[in-house]
């Protein structure tokens, strides 16, 4: 009686573990994806990256290369000719 109550048990909770396993593992691949790894590159050499929200808009990641205090030094009172915006990839700075 006890192992036919206990197997009841596991058939009705079995398929709610796999939904919720299943659920767990979609969220996980979205949690990865949401983060991204920014190159900030300066005429042409890489020279930092930062770790930014998936799907940065041109205009945030632009701020963020320039406040950068590597970028900062290197460029100095340059001016910035030219900026080269791949999502989710890279920032490039030509000075």
């Amino acid at each position: 009686m006890i192992v036919a109550c206990a197997l009841a048990l596991i058939a009705k909770f079995v398929p709610i573990c796999v939904v919720v396993a299943n659920a767990l593992a979609d969220l996980a691949r979205v949690i990865v994806v949401a983060v991204v790894e920014l190159t900030l590159n300066l005429t042409p050499l890489p020279k930092a990256s930062v770790e930014v929200a998936a799907g940065l808009s041109q205009k945030q990641a632009e701020n963020l290369a320039l406040k950068s205090e590597k970028i900062k030094n290197i460029v100095g009172k340059n001016k910035v000719a030219k900026i080269i915006f791949v999502p989710n990839k890279l920032i490039n700075i030509v000075v």
